[in-house]
């Protein structure tokens, strides 16, 4: 390979990386601000990834999940994982979690760092999503809500005394303790950031292993 050749590959390669953060950055900040992971984001990068991907090392060949690999068969392997699983977690758990921006965010993320990368993204995603969920759960006071409704439980099966209930504004019955739900929006965990960040984690812990 020429000189001119690698300097063309490291363009690209810096193209792919720009695009990554850039990326990452402005589906943390809407999914902040606005809840939300858009296609205007989504989308571009998706196809960014493997356009660079192909630019940078041609088709490349099989990619392997034990090590990096290169191409654009590399970059649409991490594209499958990506969205694939997220998929997978998003119709089998609570869309609140994870929503569908979230699932179209992780598939960017594979077109651009490849399969092998894009395990460990999801990885370090998960970690990070669980120290958001806590902190959220903090923060609304569920937690400490749960916690206590499990001891006031134990305590009553400890005393064999039958529940009690309170009445409710309407004069009805009621569980004790209820209150109201917190509108859907506010109980969305930001999942979008805890792949950003976890992805900047994956990258910078395990890319130089892959050489880039």
């Amino acid at each position: 390979m020429g000189r001119a050749e690698v300097q063309i590959e490291e363009i690209f390669r810096l193209a792919n990386l720009v695009v990554l953060f850039l990326t990452l950055i402005v589906a943390s900040y809407t999914d902040v601000t606005q809840r939300k992971v858009y296609n205007w984001t989504t989308y571009p990068a998706a196809a960014l990834g493997l356009a660079l991907g192909y630019l940078a090392a041609g088709v490349g060949q099989a990619p392997s999940l034990a090590g990096p690999g290169v191409g654009l068969l590399d970059r649409l392997a991490g594209l499958g994982l990506g969205f694939g699983i997220l998929f997978a977690f998003n119709r089998a758990h609570d869309a609140r979690a994870v929503g569908v921006g979230d699932v179209k965010l992780m598939g960017a993320i594979g077109s651009l760092v490849g399969a092998y990368l894009t395990l460990w993204a999801l990885f370090w995603g998960s970690l990070v999503g669980a120290v958001i969920a806590v902190w959220v759960l903090l923060g609304q006071g569920k937690l400490m809500r749960g916690v206590g409704r499990s001891l006031m439980a134990a305590v009553r099966l400890r005393r064999s005394s039958p529940p009690t209930k309170s009445p409710t504004p309407s004069g009805e019955e009621g569980a004790e303790g209820s209150e109201p739900e917190t509108p859907p929006e506010q109980q969305r965990i930001p999942y979008g950031v805890a792949l950003a960040f976890g992805t900047m984690v994956a990258w910078f812990l395990h890319a130089p292993s892959t050489g880039w």
